[in-house]
């Protein structure tokens, strides 16, 4: 919403000069600074699980909300930037590279539902979808998903560095899919 319409909400619906455009994209990057900033330590404390999901459903109320008042005119200059300022603290508390293939969808049904239908319909469209994708992660994504997991590898050779000293027996380390790692150990390995 933000990258496709900020130029049609500023210009046309708000009518201001197009270099309003650029000052309403500020608080966006300003946002990110800031979750920049304040992230490392909230990670931290909370398990990615418990930032980005809660993160992700507040941009979709935010974006129903600001669709709601965009409805009834209700949107101003002040509200925009705030807005946005929101949006990408919320935004960049989601997963970074989980979010491009959501783009690959919503950026260009934000333009073409913003020329089709207007800016608070597409909010709100926006807004739904992004609340949809929170339930679908909330089912999808199990609420105890540990870092740290307990595996083993029965096709190293035990001279390997990753199992040196070990051999093949089990051992755990904070687990990602890579070379040495290419699914998800089960809960009996």
């Amino acid at each position: 919403m933000v990258i496709v319409n900020t130029v049609v909400i500023v210009q046309a619906l708000l009518g201001r000069p197009q270099h309003d455009v650029a000052l309403a994209l500020g608080p966006f990057g300003a946002g990110s600074m800031a979750a920049a900033l304040v992230l490392p330590r909230v990670l931290d404390r909370l398990s990615d699980r418990g930032v980005m999901l809660p993160s992700a459903a507040f941009l979709g109320v935010v974006l129903v909300g600001v669709a709601a008042l965009t409805w009834y005119g209700a949107i101003g200059w002040p509200v925009l930037l705030g807005t946005w300022l929101v949006l990408r603290i919320g935004y960049s508390a989601a997963q970074f590279a989980l979010s491009h293939a959501s783009w690959l969808l919503t950026y260009p049904l934000a333009g073409c539902l913003g020329a089709a239908v207007g800016m608070p319909a597409t909010l709100a469209a926006l807004g739904a979808l992004t609340v949809a994708g929170v339930a679908a992660a909330a089912m999808l994504w199990p609420a105890s998903d540990p870092d740290v997991l307990a595996h083993a590898h029965a096709d190293l050779d035990s001279s390997h560095p990753h199992v040196r000293g070990i051999g093949q027996g089990r051992h755990e380390h904070a687990f990602v899919i890579d070379d040495l790692h290419r699914q998800w150990p089960s809960r009996a390995n």
